[in-house]
């Protein structure tokens, strides 16, 4: 990674792709985006911060080996349930949160503070036609789901890259209003 980017560039642009469906009115797609936000900085967290904590050069393939004892024969398990035992350890986003609280990382200790307000929004998401249920996300939801979810990923963003010797700045969204848009026809 070259010294100009921090890591967190694409779950910088996944909230703003969000607004950018929610002025569509497409608020399933809006939620995905933003829950992919919140996912995809779980794994940058655990496949780049936590493996080069634990494993020193962050170029050992695997973080398993690498966990506390305390904890490695859990996620053995979970490996071997996930894949047959092949592959690398694949977690569930609750999973991965709760893996960061167990190895005392500080976002660990957020989604704690947090994991009710969190749970409760990510029902939103999960019962909806995105995900595993049927029903659509309305704005409502959409407006709820944002409020604590959004918070938690912009606060994870900026305490990561400021703690590291990255600087954090928000990158800009192009154009800022879609609805003012014009075209040539």
């Amino acid at each position: 990674m070259d010294e100009a980017t921090t890591g967190y560039e694409l779950v910088q642009d996944l909230p703003l792709n969000a607004e950018r469906r929610v002025t569509q009115k497409r608020y399933d797609d809006a939620v995905g985006r933003l829950y992919r936000a919140m996912e995809l900085t779980a794994q940058l967290l655990l496949c780049c911060g936590v493996r080069e904590r634990l494993c020193g050069d962050g170029k050992t393939k695997g973080i398993i080996e690498h966990l506390p004892e305390r904890l490695r024969s859990a996620y053995l398990e979970k490996q071997k349930q996930s894949r047959k035992g092949e592959g690398p350890l694949q977690l569930a986003l609750t999973e991965s949160y709760k893996l960061l609280a167990d190895l005392d990382h500080p976002v660990g200790a957020r989604w704690n503070e947090r994991e009710g307000q969190l749970k409760g929004v990510l029902k939103h998401r999960n019962n909806s036609l995105f995900a595993h249920g049927f029903q659509p996300i309305s704005y409502s939801q959409w407006t709820e789901f944002n409020n604590i979810v959004g918070p938690f990923i912009r606060e994870t963003i900026s305490a990561e890259t400021s703690a590291g010797s990255r600087s954090f700045s928000a990158i800009p969204q192009f154009p800022s209003v879609l609805d003012k848009l014009e075209f040539d026809e």
